[in-house]
């Protein structure tokens, strides 16, 4: 889910009977009527209390592809067309991101 801030967002929150898990967090700026504002876009996941790393990594990629989708574009490598290698490549960043957010969490959790 896409969320905006005026404060910049913790890594991850307890709330709504789980864990907030907030990501891909940008700094921006706009002027309003009282001048410039900074203020913070991310995108957020909900996951359960004590979430294991395939939890994390799972929630985070299913915010960018149905299951549907990231079977479609795992299969469609297989044509071997240079748009769906592209959209391979974005998939497994979006998976590399996940597994080192995920590994962000559970390390400030144990600390």
């Amino acid at each position: 889910m896409k969320s905006q801030s005026d404060t910049e967002p913790l890594l991850f929150i307890e709330a709504q009977g789980g864990m907030l898990i907030n990501f891909n967090i940008s700094q921006k700026t706009k002027e309003n009527i009282t001048g410039i504002i900074t203020y913070y876009d991310y995108e957020q996941v909900k996951v359960e209390l004590n979430p294991s790393r395939s939890d994390i990594v799972s929630a985070i990629i299913r915010s960018a592809y149905t299951h549907d989708d990231e079977i479609a574009c795992i299969n469609n490598l297989n044509i071997g067309s240079q748009k769906y290698i592209d959209e391979y490549a974005a998939y497994q960043a979006v998976r590399d991101a996940a597994k080192l957010i995920a590994d962000e969490v559970l390390g400030q959790l144990t600390a």
